[in-house]
C-alpha cells in the first residue's frame, strides 16, 4: 500500500514505468480523501455489522431459549394428554366394569324375582290348602255341635219317658188299688207301654248312631290335625327361603349403595388436607387453625362492635378460638355435585358468572394454612369463596350432618327465604347468640355464588334469585 492508501503497482522497466508511479503519486492526495471517507464509511458498517450481530446473537439465543420453553411445554402437554387419556381409559374401565355389575345384578334380580314368583305360587297353594282345612274343621264343628244338640233333646226326651214312666208305676198302682178302672183301662196301658218301649229302642238306635257320628267326626278332626302337622314344614321351608331370598335382596341393595359410594367418592375425592374420614366423627378439632381463625375473625370484622336488631358482637371480647373442620364425605359430594350441575346450567342457557365486584376481601400472612388461601383454588368462574355463617349452638350438630337446608328458612327475611351469609364477621357475629358458656358458634363456608344479583333493596317474600342468576 503507497502513502495513499491505494495498492502499489509492479514495476516496469524504462519511463513507462516512471510515467506509472508519477501517475499514481500525483493522484494521491485525491485518493486519500475519498479512502478516508471509505474507511469511515467501512468503520461505521463494520460498528453497524457487528451492533447487528450481537443483536441477531441475542435474537437467536433468546429463539434457542423459546424453543427450549416451547419443547419443554409441548412435553408437558403431551404428558398432561396421556394422563387424561389414562384417566379417561380408566374411567371407560369403571364405566364398562359397572355395566357388566348392572347385566348381572339385572340377571339375579331376574331369576330372584321368578323364584319369588313360584314361592308365591306355592304360598298361595298352601294358603288355600289352609283355608279348605279350615273350612271343613269349622264345618266338622258345626256339625259336632249339632250333634251334641241332639244328644241333648235325646237325653231330654228319656228323662220324658222316665217321668212318665214312673208316672205310669204310679198309675199302675192305682190300677191296683182300683182294679175295676184298672180292667177297663189295661188295653190302653199295655198300648202305652208298647209306645214307651218302641220309643226306648229308636232312642238307642239315635244313641249307637250319634256315637257312630262322633266316631267319624273324631277321626275327621284327627286327619285335620295330621294335614296340619303335614303343613307345617312346608310352612317353615317355605318361609326359610323367604328369609333366604330377602337376605339375599338386602346383601344385593347393600352391594349396589356400596358401589355407587365407591363410584362417587373416585368422582369426588375429599380434599387432601383431611384427616381420616370417618361417618361417626363428623367434627375433627384443628388446634393448628386457632390462631388463624382468631386473626381472620378480627381481620374480616369492619366494626369493632356490631350492634342491630339482630344482635350484638363484640370482636374485641374474643380471648380464644377452638376450631373443628367438618368432614361430612356425603355433604362433600353433595356439594361437588351442585358445582357441576350449576356450570352445566350456565353452559346450557350460554350465561357466564360476573366477577364480584365489590371483590370479597382476602387476608393472608406467612403462617396462615394453605387450605385457607381460597382465592388460590377455589372455582373462580362459579365465583366460589369464603363466607361467615353464625348460628346457635343448639344448631351445630344438625347443620354438621345435614348442612345448611333452605327448606327450613322464613320468608320474612330482609331477601326472602334463603341462606344468609357475610363477608363481615361482625354481621353474622350477631346471629351467633353466646351460649351458657358464654361463647360464639361460626361456620366458615365455602359458598357457590354463581352469577349473584346486587340489589340495595329488600326482596322479601321471594324463594329464589331473579332469572339468569344463582343469588342476592
Amino acid at each position: 500500500i503507497g502513502s495513499g492508501g491505494s495498492p502499489a503497482a509492479p514495476a516496469a522497466e524504462g519511463s513507462g514505468a516512471e510515467g506509472f508511479v508519477a501517475q499514481a503519486k500525483g493522484g494521491a492526495c485525491f485518493q486519500s480523501e475519498e479512502l478516508q471517507e471509505w474507511q469511515r464509511q467501512l468503520e461505521l458498517e463494520s460498528v453497524e455489522l457487528a451492533a447487528g450481530r450481537r443483536e441477531l446473537g441475542e435474537r437467536w439465543h433468546s429463539l434457542r431459549r423459546r424453543q427450549l420453553e416451547v419443547e419443554r411445554e409441548r412435553e408437558a402437554v403431551a404428558a398432561t394428554r396421556r394422563e387424561l387419556d389414562d384417566r379417561i381409559q380408566a374411567v371407560e374401565d369403571q364405566q364398562e366394569e359397572l355395566g357388566s355389575e348392572k347385566e348381572r345384578y339385572i340377571s339375579k334380580r331376574d331369576a330372584y324375582n321368578e323364584r319369588f314368583k313360584s314361592l308365591r305360587e306355592h304360598q298361595l297353594e298352601v294358603e288355600k290348602a289352609q283355608s279348605s282345612l279350615v273350612a271343613d274343621k269349622e264345618e266338622l264343628a258345626a256339625r259336632w255341635g249339632s250333634l251334641q244338640h241332639r244328644q241333648l233333646e235325646l237325653e231330654q226326651e228319656a228323662e220324658k219317658v222316665s217321668q212318665q214312666r214312673a208316672d205310669l208305676d204310679c198309675r199302675h198302682c192305682k190300677l191296683q188299688e182300683a182294679q175295676a178302672e184298672a180292667e177297663q183301662n189295661e188295653c190302653l196301658i199295655l198300648r202305652r207301654e208298647t209306645a214307651v218301649i218302641q220309643e226306648e229302642q229308636d232312642l238307642e238306635v239315635q244313641r249307637q248312631k250319634l256315637a257312630d257320628m262322633k266316631t267319624k267326626a273324631t277321626k275327621l278332626l284327627e286327619q285335620a290335625a295330621q294335614k296340619e302337622l303335614d303343613l307345617i314344614p312346608r310352612a317353615k321351608a317355605l318361609n326359610d327361603e323367604k328369609a333366604l331370598v330377602e337376605a339375599d335382596r338386602r346383601n344385593l341393595q347393600k352391594f349396589l349403595e356400596e358401589a355407587v359410594s365407591d363410584h362417587n367418592r373416585a368422582r369426588f375425592p375429599v380434599p387432601g388436607y383431611w384427616s381420616e374420614v370417618s361417618h361417626r366423627r363428623l367434627r375433627v378439632p384443628w388446634p393448628e387453625g386457632s390462631h388463624a381463625f382468631k386473626w381472620l375473625l378480627q381481620q374480616s370484622a369492619i366494626h369493632p362492635c356490631c350492634d342491630g336488631r339482630d344482635g350484638r358482637f363484640e370482636v374485641g371480647s374474643i380471648r380464644r378460638v377452638n376450631v373443628w373442620r367438618l368432614q361430612n364425605a356425603v355433604l362433600w359430594r353433595q356439594y361437588c355435585a351442585k358445582a357441576e350441575d350449576l356450570a352445566s346450567v350456565h353452559a346450557l342457557r350460554g350465561l357466564e358468572a360476573r366477577p364480584l365486584h365489590p371483590r370479597i376481601p382476602t387476608f393472608d400472612r406467612p403462617d396462615l394454612p394453605e387450605c385457607l388461601r381460597w382465592w388460590k383454588a377455589f372455582n373462580h368462574g362459579l365465583n366460589e369463596v369464603y363466607l361467615w355463617h353464625g348460628t346457635s349452638d343448639a344448631n351445630i350438630d344438625l347443620i354438621a350432618k345435614g348442612g345448611l337446608d333452605e327448606r327450613v328458612c322464613q320468608l320474612d327475611g330482609m331477601f326472602g327465604a334463603g341462606l344468609y351469609f357475610a363477608q363481615d364477621s361482625c354481621k353474622s357475629g350477631q346471629y351467633a347468640a353466646r351460649d351458657r358458656s358464654g361463647s360464639h358458634w361460626f361456620f366458615l363456608c365455602r359458598v357457590l355464588l354463581g352469577n349473584p344479583y346486587m340489589t340495595q333493596a329488600a326482596m322479601p317474600r321471594t324463594r329464589r334469585a331473579p332469572d339468569r342468576f344463582d343469588s342476592v
